[in-house]
């Protein structure tokens, strides 16, 4: 994750630290569910794509090209949630540490929009296996990571997020 603002009063670094020590697991479970979703719609039309057995026999992939897509889903954490993001006094409002709550908080939210992309783009899983499975200098594998970024960017384009800075 790079760690930065992305809009105006965007300088939380506990919750961007959490959010980055999360990347990994985030980037695991989303390209989890993508193979799923996808290896099911292959079942469903009773075919194999080069794709769909690629995606069968990965067994690691470069989380660089998924890199943008998660950090602007972060971003969009910390910006829709800003006032829930404010630590709470000791004892009132939670049995949790404050970073357990934003940690449980993120992984949630992290998995919610990852779903609410999948269901209103329905290319979004196979964009996904495109930026991971072929190399990152592979067109298909840089074609799909711009296209996810823009998917992100239109989801959240009223919140006004820009490049990290």
């Amino acid at each position: 994750m790079i760690l930065g603002s992305y809009f105006l009063g965007d300088d939380n670094v506990v919750v961007q630290r959490i959010q980055e020590d999360c990347c990994g697991d985030r980037l695991c479970d989303l390209w989890r569910g993508a193979r799923d979703r996808y290896l099911a719609a292959e079942r469903t039309l009773g075919i194999d794509t080069e794709l769909g057995k690629a995606a069968r026999t990965a067994r690691s992939f470069d989380h660089r090209t998924l890199q943008c897509l998660h950090d602007l889903v972060a971003a969009s954490f910390r910006c829709r949630h800003a006032e829930r993001l404010q630590p709470d006094l000791p004892g009132l409002l939670s049995d949790l540490s404050y970073e357990e709550r934003i940690t449980v908080d993120w992984i949630r939210y992290f998995a919610a929009e990852c779903e609410a992309l999948a269901e209103f783009y329905p290319d979004f899983p196979r964009l996904v296996l495109e930026a991971t499975v072929y190399p990152s200098g592979d067109p298909r594998c840089t074609r799909a990571a711009k296209e996810l970024a823009l998917m992100v960017d239109d989801r959240c384009a009223y919140l006004k997020l820009s490049s990290p800075s």
